[in-house]
């Protein structure tokens, strides 16, 4: 899985999602596929995104069978005749496993972010960062694409979990309700109201779940250090139910 954003920033790209097939000949063909397409779209930022179904080296696999293969050497060749950067991704080296026990336990990294064209002529910083598994075979990976020097600000939203808080929905109303009328036209009531009322949602939030941002990380966190346990070691009956509660916690703030 793949997810690309880009925050507050206007800029011209050409975005390739891949899913690569299994079967040799259908690689080589889905390569010269996107060889062809970037030879055609000439943009300052191109991203070649998703699950390659390939390795680059050695690295790229912990356990089974590890040899160098024709696979391996046609998808460096397209790499390096596309001048294709990686974006090295942080939080781990793999990007699926087999979740298997012991010497059974197979880890690789299939999933990349790739740019091509002058896209180091742009102000823009490229993050990448793999995220915790959350109960699949494949770690999702996320990109974040930001202006190099812009500080940027988390946006205001509604949690699930304030809707599934006994008398959410009659608080929202008596703020509402308590919250004066100030002068000035219609939308310019209407803004305020709003806006007194979010600020209030936000004390309540604080008193009463605390900061949700520092129990999301903390979640990621644990899930984070379990993912590494899975891939070193396999999965046994107690970590299938730690996952299961950290999922369960991690759903309750998202």
């Amino acid at each position: 899985m793949a997810k690309v954003s880009s925050r507050t920033i206007n800029f011209s790209s050409f975005l390739i999602n891949v899913y690569g097939p299994t079967k040799t000949t259908y690689k080589c063909q889905l390569w010269e596929e996107i060889s062809k397409i970037l030879e055609d779209i000439r943009l300052a930022l191109m991203i070649v995104v998703g699950d390659f179904n390939a390795t680059l080296s050695h690295s790229d696999k912990r356990g089974g069978v590890r040899r160098m293969c024709m696979i391996q050497s046609n998808f460096q060749t397209f790499v390096d005749s596309n001048a294709l950067f990686e974006v090295a991704a942080k939080g781990g080296n793999f990007t699926w496993t087999n979740r298997h026990l012991g010497f059974s336990n197979i880890a690789e990294k299939c999933d990349r972010f790739f740019l091509a064209g002058d896209w180091n002529l742009a102000p823009l910083i490229f993050e990448a960062k793999i995220l915790a598994i959350l109960g699949s075979d494949h770690f999702p990976v996320s990109l974040v694409v930001q202006k190099d020097g812009v500080i940027l600000k988390c946006p205001f939203k509604v949690e699930k979990m304030w809707l599934r808080e006994q008398g959410f929905s009659d608080q929202v109303v008596w703020w509402w309700k308590e919250t004066p009328v100030v002068k000035g036209f219609l939308a310019y009531q209407f803004f305020k109201k709003l806006s007194d009322v979010k600020q209030k949602l936000k004390r309540w939030n604080k008193d009463v779940f605390g900061n949700i941002f520092e129990e999301k990380q903390k979640i990621e966190g644990e899930l984070g250090n379990l993912n590494s346990k899975v891939i070193g070691e396999g999965m046994d009956e107690v970590d299938y139910l730690m996952e299961k509660d950290l999922l369960s916690r991690y759903g309750e703030v998202l």
